[in-house]
């Protein structure tokens, strides 16, 4: 006698191929993700090595002020890329994820001097190229870092 409702275990199922489509959907789901952490990851650690390069610099122009025995910073503006001479020895230390030549450079005397007690500003940017294009909206991604500080010689 058969019961009704019951599956007979030989009888072929109509369900092929369905569990590599879903692998293989579950699976694009699963890397894209891996990959977005990646990517924060890498924009992460350019991030830190920019504000470090950005407090480098710092450091260098208030130490050069208008009383330094070295040769001075400012007052006037500075505006450059890390290939530099004079930036491009201060921030190669610390962008070794990054093309110095890439960075742009920005020092500013908001006093309009150079002289001890001075402000001095710096600001660094970076175009970050995606590893995974798209991942957050966009392939460049532009990456900040900037500080301030009294110019101390």
């Amino acid at each position: 006698m058969k019961h009704r409702g019951t599956h007979n275990s030989r009888q072929p199922t109509t369900r092929t191929g369905v569990t590599t489509i879903e692998f293989a959907f579950v699976f694009s789901v699963f890397l894209f993700i891996v990959l977005g952490f990646f990517e924060l990851g890498v924009m992460l650690v350019r991030h830190n090595l920019l504000a470090d390069a950005a407090e480098r610099v710092l450091r260098e122009a208030t130490v050069r002020g208008s009383e330094s025995a070295a040769q001075q910073w400012g007052p006037a503006e500075i505006s450059t890329n890390g290939s530099d001479s004079m930036i491009n020895g201060v921030i190669t230390p610390s962008v070794v994820m990054m093309a110095a030549n890439q960075i742009q450079v920005d020092v500013q005397w908001p006093d309009g001097n150079n002289r001890p007690g001075s402000r001095v500003r710096v600001s660094l940017s970076y175009q970050h190229n995606a590893i995974v294009p798209y991942v957050w909206g966009a392939d460049l991604l532009t990456l900040q870092a900037g500080c301030e500080a009294r110019v101390s010689h």
